[in-house]
């Protein structure tokens, strides 16, 4: 049987779009790279809620949820920083 995840999507979805809405829009980078980080948190926790929920959690999905974040906020400080 396949479940229906369209619920989650929407909501991830939702969230990364209002967080980096509210990201770009704070002034300095301090404030940027704590509202990606509290933006990252959300997502990760998100993830993780939706995969216990379904089950399906393994370490290699939290694994996976914890290096996409660090991806992410290490991308945005690159190219913040000015350093291109």
């Amino acid at each position: 049987m396949k479940k229906n995840h369209l619920n989650y999507y929407i909501i991830e979805a939702s969230i990364l779009g209002l967080g980096f809405f509210i990201t770009y829009s704070l002034q300095t980078l301090s404030q940027q790279v704590i509202g990606l980080m509290i933006l990252v948190i959300l997502y990760t926790g998100m993830g993780l809620i939706h995969h216990k929920i379904d089950h399906d959690i393994h370490p290699r999905i939290v694994l996976e949820y914890i290096f996409i974040s660090i991806l992410v906020v290490s991308l945005f400080i690159f190219l913040k920083s000015g350093n291109i």
